[in-house]
């Protein structure tokens, strides 16, 4: 079960902003290992691996993952085994999720240890919503979903609990019966089958975190 803040619209650039000389941890508490990382001005996390493939997702602010310069919306997978430093000047708030090679896919159009910026996976196209998987295990999904300005996901009922990163554009999300607008930095957290609806007020694009 995701331990967030749920049915209301928050940052996490705001709820854990970096601090200066202060490195921050919160373990989102979903299926999949999965936290949010805050790193203060001046701050590093030493090298270390994992003995699982790693997501990492910039959030807010910029930073160096080993030897690449990282800022907000770019996105990381580090391989397995690999030695892995992170550091910053300016502040640096990221999303890592670890998974197992052998009970994940992960989409082709990534190349494994290459920066890209997460929202340019996928188009918009008129009058079209857009969705794409970027990570599927058997515990979670990461996907991408563009929708063109007017366009509706009609209301539907989580089957897990879900996490939503906005990354561009402006949306109304219509839950359990109650609006919100959503913006780009905003996240927004759903009960296991709560019912919700999105329409775009302009084109939009977010990233969902789904349990299975």
């Amino acid at each position: 079960m995701m331990k967030i803040i749920k049915e209301q619209v928050f940052s996490f650039s705001e709820r854990n902003k970096p601090l200066e000389g202060l490195t921050i941890s919160e373990d989102l508490k979903c299926n999949q290992k999965a936290s949010v990382f805050s790193l203060g001005d001046h701050t590093d996390i030493s090298k270390e691996s994992y003995s699982s493939e790693s997501f990492l997702f910039c959030l807010y602010g910029k930073g160096r993952v080993s030897s690449q310069d990282m800022k907000k919306g770019e996105a990381l997978i580090i391989k397995e085994g690999q030695l892995v430093s992170k550091e910053t000047e300016q502040g640096f708030l990221y999303f890592e999720m670890q998974y197992r090679k052998d009970n994940s896919v992960v989409n082709e159009k990534i190349k494994k240890g290459e920066i890209f910026q997460l929202k340019d996976l996928l188009p918009y196209q008129e009058d079209k919503i857009i969705n794409l998987d970027v990570i599927k295990t058997d515990k979670v999904k990461f996907a991408l979903i563009s929708m063109a300005k007017g366009t509706s996901l009609d209301a539907h009922r989580a089957p897990g609990e879900a996490l939503l990163f906005v990354l561009d554009g402006k949306a109304t999300l219509t839950y359990e019966g109650k609006d919100f607008i959503l913006t780009e930095g905003d996240n927004f957290s759903f009960a296991k089958g709560g019912l919700h609806a999105i329409t775009a007020d302009s084109d939009f694009k977010f990233a969902l975190l789904l349990e299975l």
